[in-house]
């Protein structure tokens, strides 16, 4: 029934579409939305329908109407991913959501105008739309030291029920519960769930596990900004949010077909056999592009933030935390500028700039970074894992002096354990025994499946033939490991999430290692040239403050990365391709 419905609204928009009879638009707007409201109907078919619905209301100006069933489809996201699936099933259940958040967030601006209230419910709207998959396995992360003291039976029926529904294999018996086996995963789920409202009864403990407050997200921007950069196809905004403030402005010349048409262009696939004249041409393309984004964009929100042309001493510049959404979720905002030997209209002489996917892996982030185990009586221990060959890819000739640059260069204080041309679970063994790690190798971006992109290394194969070893994204968010500081992940995309229709998920090495339990990650957002990754690593490590292990924390990381990369841009600006991929995410 529900099907046949959809269909004919789906029928009935072509035929408006042809004839342009407004009848046939009403019947349509309402038969989506009644496929929408039968509420026992499958999921994802109602969050089809609702798209389609606002997609009609908005082109005809009724964006109050839009905007609330924008928000019943949020509301209905916590049922459609839960913690009782299995991780591909949860990720295949968000692919109906793209590009949802964005357009709720631009509804309630345009409906709403710039007051405060509809500011700060676009940005909630755009928070709890995207990165569901982080949030639930960020959720599961919770470490309360006042539930532990207070209620430890709760504490502990909390713990085992999240392991139950991580872990198929755990039953009934190894619970603490009135559960008998086979317990079914919506068993758990509701019994997970019915433990969380308890908690939330008693006193202090009211927001246990909710998402951030306004004020929780604008506080943990600490003595810098986080700018959200929304992108919906009718109209582009930034959410300014620091501690003292939120507002909003709309970038006019931010369109969505020109950004669509530069992200499917393929601006940035480039690897090292490519001839030298048609690498000309790619990096001339790609400085025409960031001139857009520094015009349209990066360079009128620094100007309202008043953020000017400073001496480039990354010790005194601001630190700004940038989130894009949907199409502009991968965005380079660190690299906008117009770059030509000696210009100054760029971001790097204005702000130190960082990345998160969300304000809550940033909040998640923050806290590792800070916890006591980091600042005291820590010693600092970095695991350098690197590859030089890879079974099935090309040698890199760079890892090697990349290693040795590293073991030259970093603090005296810093024990280094070398681990090259590893293996998968011997990494993942040492990562409790260290608090930096540093890989050096291939990398891999999974456009199907942004769980399987992953680090290579090797492993031995039944024959002894060597296989390449890929440690995913899949197997570092099964982790929770002790804070720890520092991921340096030297190789090709490992922040680049190619799976479109997951864009607002935010899933890649990068956003993993931090749920895993690191507080900052160097990573790229597409290949990356060897001798360039030296050069990077040899700039970072032999900051000034990164020589004392006394003075290694996440500040000095962001800033002393700023300088290692700036220093590789001073000299080929006109390069954009060689420095403009490397990214800081995190704290």
């Amino acid at each position: 029934m529900i099907s046949t419905l959809y269909n004919l609204g789906t029928k009935l928009e072509c035929r408006f579409e042809l004839l342009r009879d407004l009848t046939d638009r009403a019947q349509s707007s309402q038969a989506f939305y009644s496929s929408w409201k039968a509420v026992n109907a499958f999921p994802k078919i109602r969050i089809l329908a609702a798209k389609r619905y606002i997609q009609i209301q908005r082109s005809s100006g009724l964006f109050f109407e839009a905007l609330e069933v924008a928000k019943g489809v949020l509301d209905l996201l916590p049922s459609v991913s839960t913690r009782a699936m299995k991780h591909d099933d949860r990720q295949e259940a968000l692919l109906a959501y793209s590009g949802i958040a964005a357009d709720a967030c631009a509804l309630s601006i345009q409906g709403g105008g710039k007051s405060k209230e509809h500011v700060q419910e676009a940005l909630k709207l755009s928070e709890s739309g995207r990165g569901a998959l982080l949030n639930l396995l960020l959720e599961d992360r919770i470490v309360s030291n006042d539930l532990q003291q207070s209620y430890p039976e709760h504490a502990a029926k909390l713990d085992e029920l999240k392991a139950a529904l991580n872990d198929n294999s755990v039953t009934a018996t190894e619970l603490r519960t009135s559960l008998q086996p086979p317990v079914p995963p919506s068993v758990l789920l509701r019994a997970f769930n019915e433990c969380v409202d308890e908690i939330r009864s008693f006193e202090g403990f009211q927001d246990f596990m909710q998402a951030p407050s306004v004020e929780q997200m604008q506080k943990i921007a600490g003595d810098g900004m986080i700018v959200v950069v929304n992108v919906s196809d009718f109209r582009s905004d930034a959410l300014l949010l620091s501690t003292t403030s939120i507002s909003q402005m709309q970038l006019a010349g931010f369109e969505y077909p020109r950004l669509r048409t530069y992200v499917n262009s393929g601006l940035a696939s480039i690897d090292d056999v490519e001839s030298e004249e048609k690498v000309g041409k790619m990096n001339s393309r790609f400085r025409k592009f960031l001139k857009w984004l520094w015009q349209t964009c990066v360079g009128p929100i620094l100007e309202r933030l008043g953020y000017r042309r400073q001496e480039a001493k990354s010790t005194t510049l601001p630190r700004v935390w940038w989130i894009g959404t949907g199409v502009a979720s991968s965005l380079p905002f660190h690299a906008a500028g117009d770059h030509f030997e000696g210009s100054d209209e760029h971001t790097f002489n204005r702000i130190v700039s960082s990345y998160t996917p969300t304000i809550r892996a940033l909040i998640h982030a923050k806290q590792r970074a800070h916890d006591s185990n980091i600042r005291k009586n820590c010693q600092h221990r970095l695991l350098l894992a690197s590859m030089s060959t890879t079974p099935g890819f090309t040698a890199l000739e760079g890892v090697k002096a990349e290693a040795l640059v590293i073991k030259q260069s970093l603090a005296a204080g810093v024990p280094i354990t070398d681990m090259p041309q590893s293996n998968a679970q011997t990494i993942l063994d040492a990562f409790s025994r260290h608090d930096m790690f540093h890989f050096a190798g291939h990398g891999r971006s999974d456009a199907l499946d942004p769980g399987n992109s992953c680090l290579l290394l090797e492993r031995a194969g039944t024959s002894g033939v060597l296989l390449e070893d890929p440690l995913t994204v899949k197997s570092l968010l099964d982790l929770d490991i002790q804070p720890a500081l520092l991921a340096f992940l030297s190789a090709c995309s490992t922040a680049e999430n190619r799976a479109a229709l997951l864009a607002d998920e935010g899933i890649h090495l990068a956003s993993a290692f931090v749920v895993a339990g690191f507080a900052n990650v160097i990573a790229s957002l597409w290949p990356s040239y060897d001798h360039v990754c030296v050069a990077i690593a040899e700039g970072f490590y032999s900051h000034s403050k990164l020589m004392n292990a006394d003075q290694i924390d996440d500040g000095t990381i962001a800033r002393a990365f700023h300088t290692a990369v700036q220093r590789v841009y001073r000299t080929s600006p006109a390069r954009p391709l060689q420095w403009a991929q490397y990214i800081h995410v995190g704290a």
